[in-house]
């Protein structure tokens, strides 16, 4: 579709396509390929679901978005939750720091008396 005009596009919304087509791929090849087919499968109702995959870079990292295009590509799913959802499911969770339990600053509670708290 990025080359051809379907019948239910204006000239305007060609060029926009084109646009966000090209950003697409500015990010990934992967996204690009899902843009394309999400507009195959959607016409002019995928404009605002690619600009809100689009604003999900903005928010993780491009390589869970780009992961989320590529299995929701392989899957066939041109809706924004999904790909919202397989981007969050594809960034890493932070590692949990331990908790210290023993540390100079730190006073150990028998240190602590109701003589001290009144």
């Amino acid at each position: 579709m990025p080359g051809q005009r379907s019948p239910e596009t204006t000239t305007r919304q060609q060029a926009f396509i084109t646009q966000l087509l090209g950003r697409c791929e500015r990010v990934g090849t992967p996204l690009q390929q899902w843009a394309e087919a999400a507009l195959a499968e959607r016409g002019v109702r995928a404009i605002r679901l690619i600009q809100g995959v689009l604003g999900l870079t903005r928010k993780h990292p491009r390589e869970a978005v780009l992961r989320a295009a590529t299995t929701a590509l392989t899957h066939r799913l041109f809706r924004y939750k999904h790909l919202e959802r397989l981007t969050i499911q594809a960034v890493p969770a932070q590692p949990r720091l331990p908790l210290i339990s023993d540390d100079p600053s730190i006073r150990p509670l028998t240190a602590y008396t109701l003589e001290q708290l009144s």
